[in-house]
């Protein structure tokens, strides 16, 4: 169950070191040599992160890991600050399939069967694709799928959108098995665009590159450029 793990780490460089950190509401971010990293965050508890400066990415990374989700985060963010590198995508086996919100290629569902891991807010912006959505979610609400029912929904459908974040409450590896035969799209700021991810069953990474170091822990865009990748 590891697998996907610990391949994304041993392609970390060793020499790499965390120059900053800093945390928000909801996400937290690692800045290194390299460039800049996030991840979404699973409580809101504020602390000092300070003891992560100076520390190697690689050692760093081995914390996605943890099942205390909020070092996971950091080791996804730590992660994300080599991976998703302009540098770093160009020398993957990687096609640039957009560099648009991916939501938008399904604005206009027909008759295929759509799901999402996570209730994205931004759908509002395709309420046709919103209305036809299944939603799963850990914390159902109304109109939405409790986690527990993707076992047996989930290889029923055409599409799924699942987000990044089910790397940190590990997830995504069950998922992925669950998915086999569906198109599979991990989207959002938390993804590593690593091409390892195909090999685990993943058709298309909708991530980010942060482009800005965060000062507020108030703030709720993450700044940066998305990109829509596929395997060549």
């Amino acid at each position: 169950m590891w697998g996907i793990y610990d391949e994304l780490i041993e392609q970390l460089p060793e020499d790499v070191k965390i120059t900053n950190i800093f945390r928000t509401k909801r996400r937290v971010f690692v800045e290194t040599t390299c460039g800049i990293g996030t991840a979404m965050c699973f409580s809101e508890s504020m602390y000092s992160l300070d003891s992560y400066i100076g520390c190697r990415v690689q050692e760093v990374s081995e914390l996605i890991k943890s099942w205390d989700f909020d070092k996971a985060s950091v080791g996804l963010a730590a992660m994300n600050s080599y991976f998703n590198q302009l540098e770093t995508i160009n020398s993957q086996n990687f096609k640039i399939q957009g560099t648009h919100d991916v939501f938008a290629d399904y604005q206009e569902p027909s008759n295929q069967k759509i799901a999402t891991i996570g209730y994205f807010h931004y759908l509002d912006r395709y309420p046709k694709l919103k209305e036809a959505l299944t939603i799963f979610e850990l914390k159902a609400i109304e109109g939405t799928y409790p986690a527990s029912a993707t076992e047996f929904l989930l290889p029923e459908m055409d599409v799924v959108f699942i987000t990044g974040s089910t790397l940190v409450n590990k997830t995504l590896p069950r998922l992925l098995e669950l998915s086999r035969e569906v198109e599979t799209i991990l989207v959002g700021g938390s993804v590593p665009l690593s091409a390892t991810l195909f090999s685990h069953g993943v058709n298309q990474l909708a991530g980010k590159v942060v482009t800005e170091f965060p000062t507020d822990q108030n703030a709720c865009r993450t700044q940066g450029k998305s990109f829509t990748l596929i395997n060549k």
